[in-house]
């Protein structure tokens, strides 16, 4: 078997820290800046590259787009590396670019502590409303900011942390289960061996008895020997015969009790041992089997059908039927509206979860209400003038409602300008799941002013 192999960094690259300098006229965010351009610089596929909070130090979005392009760039050098951000659009580039991978430290959210176990798949939150909480800001102001955040966030960040707290808690199940099957083997290996003990002590016990055997044979044998001498002294006197006869008997019953007592204590020692096994694996089969079941009933709730009952956890007050199903494409019916979106978007509406579902919105005055809002939808969006932060929350808010709305192509119209705004709705837009595809209108419409997006 040949011995392990371990790779050889040529370069080690670190941005960590405040490296700002009055002397040099630096920045925080300069002297990160002056890291990335080394980073990108030097790096190659035998790179190692560690940075903390990246993109931080400046402006969130325009830091964050500025980071997601350098990490486009480093992992198209094939280099390693392991970053930690706070920035939404990093976790979604993650999410689709291929050689990178979210992960998150795992967080007890009833205790309120760090349980400093590393989980890869899928990105963390950052509990910042939670560790609010817990310090004692005034609940007051901390709705304000559930508030100014706005609800698809609260909503992204909390089913994140539920996507976590259900994977560790599966998890330990699954520790649990493989615990017990453990035990379980050990307590099997110690039955066989037990068994395999007592089937020897057997064979002892009946060379044993089989010699004790032949002794009180042999002494019956002289018994009997003497008996007939006796006989034959006494010429037949009848009371000396019944005598004679009498003690043979006894002799014979002996015998055969001796035989019945060893038989039946091996035999009693056997039957105990067994019934002794059965129950402890009979306990052991009921514990796995509602281990197992309990985990089968929470696949199977998830579990979505053709004709259920579904609801979008983005547009809670919405609840649709599945019409179809094809691979991780799910096709519902909201009255007269029809929704395409992936599988892992809906959540199933079961008895137990009934009760907590939101009023129906198949109801007339509702259906009623969004195909008024269809037929006063604009099918492009005006965002020029606004600033980065107002122009990204008009886009967000704009997608979602077309995307509730079943449109099937939209726009935005951003303006040339410097193209930061176009930058920066394209950047959002690649994380959006339900887009299809996005470009330039064509230059009769206005070319690279107006982004077309196409809706799947």
């Amino acid at each position: 078997k040949p011995a392990s192999e371990a790779g050889v960094f040529e370069h080690i690259f670190l941005d960590m820290g405040d490296e700002q300098s009055i002397e040099s006229d630096l920045s925080t965010y300069s002297s990160r800046l002056m890291n990335m351009k080394h980073f990108l610089k030097h790096a190659n596929p035998r790179t190692l590259i560690l940075i903390d909070e990246f993109g931080s130090g400046t402006e969130p979005v325009i830091g964050g787009a500025i980071a997601e392009a350098i990490l486009q760039a480093l992992n198209q050098k094939g280099c390693y590396g392991v970053v930690t951000t706070h920035y939404s659009n990093l976790k979604h580039y993650a999410m689709t670019a291929e050689g990178i991978v979210n992960g998150a430290m795992l967080y007890d959210t009833a205790r309120m502590q760090p349980l400093f176990i590393l989980q890869t798949g899928e990105p963390g939150s950052s509990f910042a409303f939670e560790i609010a909480r817990q310090i004692g800001l005034p609940e007051d102001i901390l709705k304000e900011a559930e508030k100014k955040a706005g609800e698809e966030h609260i909503l992204f960040d909390k089913h994140l942390r539920e996507i976590l707290r259900d994977k560790y808690y599966w998890e330990r199940k699954r520790e649990s289960i493989k615990d017990n099957e453990k035990k379980l083997n050990e307590l099997l290996e110690r039955y066989e061996k037990e068994l395999h003990e007592i089937a020897h002590e057997r064979k002892i016990i009946l060379e044993k008895a089989k010699r004790e055997a032949e002794e009180i044979l042999a002494k019956a044998n002289k018994q009997i020997e003497q008996t007939i001498r006796e006989i034959k002294e006494a010429q037949a006197e009848k009371e000396k015969t019944q005598k004679a006869r009498k003690d043979l008997l006894e002799v014979k019953k002996t015998i055969e009790n001796y035989d019945l007592d060893k038989k039946d204590m091996i035999e009693h020692k056997m039957e105990l041992i067994r019934q002794r096994q059965q129950r402890k694996l009979e306990r052991s089969r009921q514990f796995r089997k509602k281990e197992e079941d309990s985990l089968q009933e929470k696949s199977q709730s998830s579990e979505i059908r053709k004709g259920d009952k579904v609801r979008i956890p983005r547009f809670p007050h919405l609840i649709a039927e599945v019409a179809d199903i094809i691979d991780d494409t799910v096709f519902l019916h909201a009255g007269n509206m029809q929704l395409t979106v992936q599988r892992n978007e809906v959540e199933k509406i079961t008895s137990k979860n009934t009760a907590s579902a939101p009023p129906s919105s198949l109801s007339n005055p509702h259906m009623e209400q969004i195909s008024r809002k269809r037929f006063s939808f604009k099918t492009q969006l005006d965002i020029r003038g606004m600033r980065g932060d107002e122009a990204m929350k008009a886009v967000a808010a704009y997608i979602d409602e077309a995307i509730m709305l079943g449109v099937n192509e939209v726009s935005i119209l951003h303006g040339k300008g410097n193209g930061i705004l176009r930058q920066l709705v394209r950047s959002y837009l690649k994380g959006i799941k339900e887009i299809e595809s996005f470009a330039d209108a064509h230059v009769e419409k206005g070319g690279a002013g107006i982004t077309e997006i196409k809706f799947k």
